[in-house]
């Protein structure tokens, strides 16, 4: 989630538990799928990058490791990004629309950017 730390060791251990999981999810099915989709809520890198660090740092190594296309979607800014901001060059990052805009994914992993996106399909 991004907003304030209401609770600093709480904060910590949340963001810890939720990288080993996706690091676990990652590693366990790194031999079964091409690529894959993450979902948050939080923009982790404009809004406050040192307070997701325990998140980040697990997750950016755990997609590393997977050497395989990542997608991370996440809302919270409200308007649309697609870009890479961390080092690793498999991770891709969108943000979407705010409102009720709806999102739809499609994943062609023959090409080197497997995901593209559509947000008017339901115009």
């Amino acid at each position: 989630m991004g907003s304030s730390v209401h609770d600093a060791d709480e904060w910590q251990t949340r963001l810890t538990d939720n990288g080993i999981w996706v690091e676990q999810l990652l590693e366990n099915q790194k031999n079964n799928v091409l690529a894959t989709v993450i979902f948050g809520h939080a923009n982790m890198t404009e809004n406050g990058a040192d307070k997701f660090k325990p998140f980040t740092d697990i997750f950016r190594n755990a997609a590393l490791n997977f050497n395989k296309p990542v997608l991370y979607i996440h809302g919270d800014g409200h308007f649309w990004l697609n870009n890479k901001p961390w080092p690793e060059q498999n991770i891709i990052r969108v943000q979407i629309n705010g409102g009720a805009d709806a999102l739809k994914v499609m994943i062609n992993t023959e090409l080197e950017n497997p995901f593209s996106f559509d947000n008017t399909f339901l115009d």
